[in-house]
């Protein structure tokens, strides 16, 4: 299983120059946590950066930060942390591990952006996946006991 068959393919992005507080408004109206920061409005543009929920409160609202003077490249923290879409899930939970971050950016071979994929999403096709393999267990015992009792 790769990281773009569970990636969510519709990303919601913005601007590094837009304002906190537009930034919060738009996770708040399409239910996200984050958002991905393009380096342009292009076609051609690529990711460079994250904002989270997390971002907000930690340096504006905890900081009493007006967020109208505040833009969420500035608050962006660190490298963007990315994954090609061929990688598989184990690829994606080991570099999510070795990072410390919960999301990561999907990109294709020219940096575009595909995808984003958090640890809830990885957590869900990780359950669905012991799901099947818990009903295969359960469907071989109870085979074997109507083989083995009669």
């Amino acid at each position: 299983m790769n990281l773009l068959s569970i990636a969510n393919r519709t990303v919601a992005i913005a601007l590094p120059e837009t304002p906190v507080s537009a930034a919060a408004q738009m996770m708040r109206e399409r239910h996200v946590g984050a958002l991905v920061l393009m380096s342009s409005k292009r076609e051609d543009a690529i990711p460079v950066g994250l904002v989270t929920d997390r971002d907000l409160v930690v340096e504006i609202l905890a900081q009493e930060v007006d967020p109208e003077m505040v833009t969420i490249g500035d608050i962006t923290l660190g490298r963007l942390v990315t994954a090609h879409m061929d990688d598989t899930l184990f690829e994606g939970m080991a570099q999510m591990s070795t990072e410390g971050v919960r999301r990561l950016v999907i990109v294709d071979d020219l940096g575009a952006l595909v995808g984003l994929v958090a640890m809830d999403d990885i957590i869900v096709a990780l359950s669905g996946a012991l799901s099947v393999l818990a009903k295969a267990i359960q469907t071989e015992i109870g085979t074997e006991r109507r083989e083995r009792s009669a």
